[in-house]
């Protein structure tokens, strides 16, 4: 059994308007990133999506936090699907989580240089690099369940649902995710007949 949900671009759109704005802090409460005025989402087929929209950046400098404009700043969310590795507790269940890795790909500073601006842009990501943002959801617990059936199903008690795997698919128009479910019919200990 699979079930899929589709995110279109329009549906991005609308969320990153409720998102933002949104700061992003890592590397302690001193560096943070703050998003806002989202100007642009573009999906990347196979890769992820693009978002631009105007920032500021906070960025300590000998012990004293300097807030710098960013005219434009243009970041990548890359969707995978994660798991802790079943087959080496193959008892467990499958822990599945979508994961979003991001990463800034440009930023325009005010007033600096481009090679200023590359600069930054590597040292903001050498810090998401090391302390990553959890960005992730954890489908497998919470679609992995068992649902109740109504008493009359005798001698039934439950239909028991376990997400076996999931994917995730970027195209130009969609972000799609896929979970393969796997599922049980549970019955009462004594039936009744």
């Amino acid at each position: 059994m699979h079930l899929e949900a589709t995110v279109t671009r329009e549906d991005l759109v609308k969320l990153f308007a409720e998102l933002l704005p949104l700061t992003v802090r890592f590397g302690g409460g001193d560096h943070y990133v703050s998003f806002r005025d989202p100007e642009d989402v573009e999906l990347l087929p196979g890769e992820g999506l693009r978002l631009a929209s105007k920032a500021k950046v906070v960025w300590p400098v000998l012990g004293i936090a300097v807030p710098i404009a960013v005219h434009r700043v243009t970041v990548r969310l890359r969707p995978e699907v994660t798991s802790e590795a079943k087959a080496a507790r193959p008892s467990e269940p499958y822990a599945g989580r979508l994961l979003f890795r991001l990463a800034i790909e440009h930023a325009d500073f005010a007033m600096v240089p481009d090679s200023v601006d590359i600069s930054l842009t590597e040292r903001i990501n050498a810090e998401l690099e090391k302390h990553p943002i959890d960005l992730s959801w954890g489908f497998a617990r919470m679609l992995s369940c068992a649902v109740k059936l109504p008493a009359a199903l005798v001698p039934l008690d439950a239909l028991g649902l376990e997400v076996t795997s999931g994917e995730i698919a970027v195209s130009k128009d969609a972000l799609r995710m896929t979970v393969a479910l796997r599922s049980e019919v549970i019955r009462t200990d004594s039936p009744q007949a």
